[in-house]
């Protein structure tokens, strides 16, 4: 597990890694930290939880799951697959949930689907709901705006300032910025592929080479798990 404190960059503050672990233990909710596992585990934007669906986070091994982050609309049917992989969204992404992670999200799969009986279906959001768009036309929106609102108050509990400043914790981007810091930092100490971090966490595909599309999942696993360490919150 990473040791160390995370620089923090340009813009808000990153917390450090007791911070990080006391935030978590703030969460007493089962749906608020399987969500934050989620996001320090890819690296994902809060507006990304609000569009998922149980069917975008699929087992890749005994240990970690595989996430689709920002599929295009036309695209949500399109299987989400363990080998070869067609990226076909300008957004879209993928990322792996940690041993941890994935503990904490098989646990609340489970209770949502004993929760809904029959009701329970893979397309359905994380929050148990068919995932719709808000009044700003926004898929999911109105689950990223309770999860942005929650973690605000988490901050505040911790004593700490959260804002939009350079010495602010933001609440929507935080994680994000917690886990970006740490694997680059984990990846310069460590001669680890920095370049794959980009690709997991920047995410965008926008002026990046055609290859990028076509994803070999097993390469990008057998690099994701020599990062595992460094986004692991607690000791088991």
């Amino acid at each position: 597990k990473f040791k160390g404190k995370p620089k923090a960059k340009h813009g808000q503050r990153a917390l450090k890694v007791p911070q990080m672990r006391d935030f978590v233990a703030l969460h007493n909710t089962d749906l608020q930290k399987t969500a934050l596992f989620i996001r320090i585990s890819t690296g994902c934007r809060v507006g990304a939880i609000g569009e998922m669906r149980f069917k975008d986070i699929i087992e890749y091994d005994e240990n970690c799951m595989l996430v689709r982050i920002y599929p295009d609309e036309e695209d949500l049917d399109k299987p989400l697959t363990t080998k070869e992989y067609r990226i076909t969204g300008q957004e879209e992404y993928l990322g792996f949930l940690t041993p941890e992670a994935t503990r904490v999200f098989k646990a609340y799969k489970k209770k949502i689907k004993r929760e809904l009986g029959e009701s329970f279906n893979e397309d359905l959001g994380l929050d148990g709901k068919p995932v719709k768009a808000d009044n700003q036309g926004k898929r999911g929106g109105a689950l990223s705006a309770r999860l942005i609102t929650y973690a605000g108050l988490k901050l505040k509990k911790m004593g700490l300032k959260e804002g939009s400043g350079k010495r602010d914790f933001h609440a929507s981007h935080h994680t994000r910025k917690y886990a970006d810091t740490i694997l680059k930092d984990a990846a310069t100490e460590h001669g680890l592929d920095k370049q794959l971090i980009e690709f997991w966490f920047v995410g965008h595909l926008t002026g990046l080479d055609d290859a990028y599309r076509d994803v070999d999942v097993e390469k990008y696993y057998n690099e994701f798990k020599k990062f595992i360490p460094f986004l692991t919150i607690n000791e088991i």
